[in-house]
């Protein structure tokens, strides 16, 4: 009965169709052809800038491991360049599938494709509210690896880098306190390194002026210490930033879901 419906209707729009002047029924086919090809560009044009993007992640982690396998640096299981690779491949995937797909106007191929973007803004749904409801886990692996950058920092240099960046950007020194530097080798007071008992140069609130300004802080009291460095930790003023961009954060995480 509904078939029988069915075939009546599209009949019957058939019918109104050709009541229409030939120009205008020749306007309207035109417009919904080139709707169509305008949206397939759009994607097609997505995919491919993001599929660069993916090639670009794995090369850079490619040569980061082949760096560091090179200065002896084997430490592979918290190794930056592991999630540049995960995420690069990933991506890669994704997005090569719908390259094809569009281009090719394979329905098994933008299926998949689909079902991968559905799947990622599934996860991503569920990290956030993990991330939200157990806040006290996600700051101890925080906590983890900020404690993983300090006792690496100038044995890994992405460690390193890592952890200026942190200092230098967010204003502050070590995991929740400056003495938290205590737990790298270079750095802590027993071991008679001219870095004994001192903090890095990004802990300085005079970074770039004078790269020794740490040397020897913390045989200090933390009031004269305050002169000198950022005492507060990275995970304190992290939470701070957080509950002060949080609009920002929430529209940007908005932002990309509606896009994907």
């Amino acid at each position: 009965m509904f078939g029988l419906y069915g075939s009546f209707k599209d009949l019957a729009d058939e019918n109104d169709n050709m009541r229409l002047p030939a120009p205008l029924r020749k306007f309207i086919a035109d417009s919904e052809d080139e709707v169509y090809f305008a949206i397939r560009l759009l994607i097609f044009a997505v995919n491919v800038i993001a599929w660069i993007f993916s090639i670009f992640f794995i090369c850079i982690g490619i040569w980061i491991l082949q760096e560091k396998h090179s200065l002896g640096i084997d430490n592979l299981s918290s190794d930056p360049a592991i999630l540049l690779l995960v995420i690069g491949s990933i991506l890669f995937v994704i997005t090569f599938t719908g390259c094809v797909g569009t281009l090719r106007e394979n329905l098994f191929l933008l299926k998949m494709y689909m079902a991968m973007i559905v799947i990622l803004f599934i996860i991503e749904i569920i990290t956030a509210l993990v991330a939200f409801l157990y806040a006290d886990k996600t700051e101890n692996r925080v906590f983890d690896l900020i404690k993983h950058g300090i006792a690496d920092y100038h044995d890994d240099p992405d460690s390193q880098y890592i952890m200026d960046e942190i200092q230098k950007k967010f204003e502050c020194c070590g995991a929740y306190t400056f003495n938290d530097w205590n737990h790298n080798s270079y750095f802590k007071c027993s071991s008679g390194d001219v870095l004994a008992c001192g903090v890095p140069f990004s802990c300085c609130k005079t970074v770039g002026m004078n790269s020794q300004c740490g040397f020897g802080i913390r045989e200090k009291d933390e009031i004269e210490a305050k002169h000198v460095i950022y005492t507060d930790g990275c995970i304190v003023t992290l939470k701070w930033w957080i509950n002060d961009h949080l609009h920002i954060i929430g529209g940007l995480g908005f932002a990309f879901a509606c896009v994907q």
